[in-house]
């Protein structure tokens, strides 16, 4: 990591070829498979963008999904999909669905 920057032997930070970024909006979370080393680089230099290779719109999974916290449920009937994996992640899906969401009135 030391050989990037721009006085490090390897030059400025720059996107390649193995850089891959799916997106998923509206919570703009970008799922990293490849490249992941020296993307964290890039995030720790502060330097460079990575076009996502996909962006998948997610809102209207909203419509039909809601999670609290422990598990994601199917919002018609209340059955569980699946139990949460990652919390952290659990309150970033919800807190897209809220601002999804249209208010009332």
């Amino acid at each position: 990591m030391i050989g990037l920057g721009p006085t490090g032997d390897w030059g400025p930070w720059k996107a390649e070829l193995n850089h891959q970024v799916i997106l998923w909006e509206p919570i703009r979370v970008g799922w990293v498979h490849g490249g992941n080393h020296s993307i964290a680089v890039g995030i720790l230099l502060g330097r460079g963008t990575i076009p996502p290779q996909c962006t998948y719109d997610i809102s209207p999974l909203y419509r039909y999904v809601t999670c609290d916290g422990e598990v994601y449920r199917r919002k018609s009937d209340g059955a569980i999909i699946s139990e949460v994996a990652s919390v952290e992640f659990a309150a970033i899906f919800e807190i897209g669905r809220l601002m999804a969401t249209p208010s009332p009135g």
